[in-house]
């Protein structure tokens, strides 16, 4: 079916493409100070695990001493501060190659990657919703969300998680051919760079019986658990999980006002001294039990693209999860969204607008914003995919030709 012929939306989303390019082009070259996100961002947290992995003494790579003696050699302007990094050792042996550049040229690889990321995540966005005119379209509105465009600016791994997200979910959702199990399993065990979005995917395969998935996720989580035994040996586990759990708390007391998730919600009601570390290890289990939970319920729904909420649960029922996590709620929502429909035009527009205003406002004095702005794009999302369960076919966008071919012979396509 021929996309239909350019509306006053589509010309508006071509001025906000503009718009976008050009302020980012234009704040390259404007003094933003030495903590903003176009000079530093949080690349120095992936920085120093890679520069740590590289120096003499890999094994200080867990100790903040290390971390900060790095920052403040290669950023000095960070002072006696320090970007905690926690993610796995595999992430800084991948990651190796980046700490030979200088720190201005490893941030504009990264975010020049990130940018890359994120227009595959368009793509992805765009295939599984035809109803969009294109990936110029789909990069525009995903790009055009604050948490999105800031943590791809930022030095963040959010494009990642977004593209990985949607095909992981896709994936599951789709009926499962030996090809698209490969690609499943090697999607779920790249988002393995933050295990607890991965975990839960993957413990989804053993109960959806997605052996030959399974069999390529554990392929590639051996060949990370090699690497991380590169660097600091097989029990590097031991060495990373207890420092971990000790950055989760840190990252609890200091950002949770901003947190998308319940356990964020939960740590700001408690207070200033945020929760015990007993009672927040125990609920987080606790929320990981009910995410499993939710993710196979979903799963077994007659309406397969539910599987596409799985973003949102991970958003609000995971640990450690971020403001720029939200790319991947809001890339989710876009595989329901119908432009021609005006009530889809005006959820994008407020989304935007939403998601823009209540990112300025993010401040320990205002807690939950981005709680708020996870349930209102989460919950839109679950509208979409009530409807399509309760009509099949109603609000949901015409499949591509891949997709109608798969419902094999004699079936036409809902």
């Amino acid at each position: 079916m021929p996309p239909p012929p350019p509306s006053k939306f589509s010309r508006a989303l071509w001025a906000i493409g503009v718009g976008l390019l050009v302020g980012t082009l234009s704040s390259f070259f404007l003094d933003q100070g030495h903590r903003s996100a176009i000079r530093t961002g949080d690349l120095p947290a992936f920085y120093t695990l890679a520069a740590i992995a590289l120096s003499p003494d890999p094994h200080a790579m867990y100790t903040l001493e290390a971390q900060r003696a790095v920052q403040s050699s290669v950023w000095p302007q960070l002072g006696d501060g320090v970007l905690p990094a926690a993610y796995p050792p595999y992430v800084a042996w991948i990651l190796q190659p980046l700490a030979l550049l200088s720190p201005h040229t490893a941030k504009a690889a990264w975010s020049l990657f990130s940018l890359l990321l994120l227009f595959l995540a368009a793509r992805a966005v765009q295939r599984i919703n035809p109803a969009l005119r294109g990936s110029v379209e789909a990069l525009v509105l995903l790009a055009a969300f604050a948490p999105a465009l800031l943590g791809t600016l930022g030095g963040q791994a959010s494009s990642l998680s977004a593209l990985l997200a949607l095909v992981s979910f896709w994936l599951l959702a789709a009926p499962p051919t030996p090809k698209r199990s490969m690609a499943l399993g090697l999607a779920v065990g790249a988002w393995l760079f933050k295990p607890h979005f991965a975990l839960p995917v993957a413990a989804l395969l053993i109960v959806r019986r997605r052996w030959a998935a399974l069999a390529c996720f554990g392929s590639v989580a051996l060949a990370l658990w090699g690497m991380a035994a590169r660097i600091l040996g097989p029990g590097w586990l031991a060495e990373w999980a207890p420092f971990a759990r000790r950055f989760g708390h840190i990252d609890l007391l200091t950002n949770a006002f901003q947190m998308p998730g319940l356990l964020g919600a939960v740590s700001v009601v408690s207070g200033p001294a945020g929760l015990p570390t007993s009672i927040e290890l125990a609920l987080s289990l606790a929320l990981g039990a009910v995410l499993l939970a939710a993710l196979t319920a979903l799963s077994r729904s007659r309406e397969p693209r539910a599987l596409l909420l799985g973003p949102f649960l991970i958003a609000l029922l995971a640990p450690a999860v971020n403001f720029y996590d939200l790319s991947m709620v809001w890339a989710a929502a876009l595989c329901f969204m119908a432009p021609a429909l005006a009530s889809h035009r005006m959820a994008v527009c407020g989304a935007l607008v939403l998601a823009a205003g209540l990112s300025l406002l993010r401040a320990p004095e205002l807690p939950g914003t981005m709680l708020l702005l996870n349930l209102l794009v989460g919950g839109w999302t679950a509208a979409q995919v009530l409807s399509l369960i309760r009509a099949p076919g109603a609000a949901a966008p015409q499949p591509t030709r891949c997709q109608a071919v798969d419902r094999g012979p004699g079936t036409s396509p809902a």
